[in-house]
């Protein structure tokens, strides 16, 4: 489901008349976090796609850049985390990423997809025009019909569900979570352009960044 998605997104499949929005829904602090005085943390795209684990994990480090937070891309030093990892292998993924310089992890991945249907009733318009189109009853009945009645029509709305964690790595505890929800992306750009705003957005709120 995760993969099919994000390809969705990648290839700009889904496009809607509605226009696309953006959200969050729930955010945690954990009561002893501070502001993120982190030297370096490390950024995971949870996605099966391998292309688009990279383009997010990018874009990642780039926002994390111009809020002057160093970063490190989870596909560069662990290009096997996409697979599942076995519990044995725990300490090998520890210490790749404290290798790495990072004391923190920044993890991103999807909850859910949600669709739902909306139904636009017909509607009538007052009538307009010039007498040009009195002329015969053809041309009267053709410009009035398209102009006059709009029929009806079903629309698809899709609600992607996202989830952002980061991670204290000396104690690996969770200290800050965001839920998060797009609706109708047109595509993968569009979606973390978005996402990007509303991640700082909701940092600063949390006073979590530096000042």
């Amino acid at each position: 489901m995760k993969s099919i998605f994000y390809n969705i997104l990648f290839l700009s499949l889904i496009l809607s008349s509605c226009g696309s929005s953006q959200r969050i829904l729930n955010a945690w602090k954990s009561p002893a976090a501070e502001s993120l005085k982190y030297n370096k943390i490390f950024v995971v795209a949870l996605i099966d796609d391998q292309e688009v684990r990279r383009y997010i994990e990018d874009r990642l480090a780039g926002s994390l850049e111009k809020l002057k937070i160093e970063s490190a891309k989870s596909y560069e030093i662990l290009p096997e985390l996409g697979l599942k990892l076995q519990p044995t292998q725990k300490e090998y993924f520890i210490r790749e990423i404290k290798d790495s310089g990072c004391d923190a992890v920044y993890t991103l991945t999807l909850l859910d997809v949600l669709t739902a249907e909306r139904y636009t009733p017909p509607y009538v318009l007052p009538p307009a025009g010039t007498l040009v189109f009195y002329g015969n009853f053809y041309a009267y009945y053709d410009h009035r019909f398209k102009s006059v009645y709009h029929p009806g029509y079903f629309t698809t709305e899709r609600s992607y569900l996202t989830e952002s964690n980061l991670y204290d790595l000396s104690q690996e505890k969770l200290v800050w979570t965001a839920q998060s929800e797009a609706v109708n992306p047109t595509n993968l750009k569009t979606w973390f352009d978005g996402y990007s705003k509303l991640l700082s957005k909701q940092l600063r709120k949390d006073e979590l960044l530096r000042k």
